[in-house]
């Protein structure tokens, strides 16, 4: 396990996953980010489960969820993400899949389904336009007045562009994301939870132990993605080989055309 004194607690902030996700297991403080950062109105929420493990019948394997809550008529998936691996959007289409998957029983209506919303919190601007929020509801391409209505909505927070936000309350969340700055009741709270689990020593073996985790993980996924590029590149090598052994059949049949058509010749010059 990694020691303990190895690592400076006070940089451990709320833009770390794990400390993220036990911070939004509160209920209250959920709620309220929720609330606060998609102005709407939430009576209490229900956890799945932090850092849920769902779709396993997908494709046989399993995503991992940062934070899936649900009220009576919305479900509600946070993921806090500090890397751009360029495929953010490609990701929350299949988060949305997979909520929808995990919450419609064998059976039932889709009418059944609830309103989902996919939300990811980055220092980082995925569109490149410069702005602090980018929210994503499907409309007809022929007139944008016409709405799909499919209950689904995308929410990217670029807390990075946090002085371009016109919403008070917002900006104060999402500079306290970028800067660590206390400047509302909510990230009061907020930064009074995250300064608690620093110290927490429960809280802080489980860091040690997820982190230890994501290593070995992270670890394993290096050798997979090598032993896929090596096998990747061993194709597109053996690709180049059977062109390149095409061509020079191509030119051996050619050469060969031209010898006979050059014995034809010779013969016919030799009978005259």
């Amino acid at each position: 396990m990694i020691e303990s004194h190895l690592i400076d607690w006070e940089k451990i902030t709320i833009t770390n996953n794990m400390m993220f996700c036990t911070v939004m297991q509160d209920e209250e403080i959920c709620r309220e980010f929720l609330e606060t950062m998609l102005h709407i109105k939430i009576d209490r929420l229900t956890y799945v489960k932090s850092e849920d493990t769902i779709g396993n019948d997908i494709l046989g394997k399993g995503i991992r969820l940062d934070v899936h809550v649900k009220d009576s008529d919305r479900e509600f998936d946070l993921e806090m993400q500090m890397t751009d691996t360029q495929e953010l959007p490609l990701r929350a289409r299949f988060y949305h899949s997979l909520l929808d998957a995990d919450a419609l029983d064998k059976g039932q209506s889709y009418d059944m389904l609830k309103e989902s919303f996919v939300i990811f919190i980055c220092p980082f601007d995925v569109f490149g336009k410069g702005l602090p929020v980018y929210s994503f509801d499907r409309t007809c391409l022929e007139d944008s007045r016409v709405k799909l209505g499919d209950k689904s909505h995308t929410v990217f927070f670029n807390f990075g562009a946090w002085e371009k936000v016109g919403d008070d309350e917002i900006k104060n969340v999402l500079k306290y994301f970028q800067n660590g700055t206390v400047e509302s009741p909510l990230t009061e709270k907020i930064n009074s939870m995250v300064t608690h689990n620093r110290y927490k020593r429960e809280w802080r073996e489980r860091f040690m132990t997820y982190e230890q985790d994501m290593a070995v993980r992270e670890k394993y996924w290096y050798k997979d993605g090598v032993a896929a590029g090596m096998a990747a590149q061993k194709a597109e090598d053996e690709k180049i080989i059977q062109e390149k052994e095409f061509k020079l059949q191509e030119q051996a049949s050619e050469i060969a055309r031209i010898l006979e058509e050059n014995a034809r010749m010779k013969a016919l010059l030799e009978n005259k």
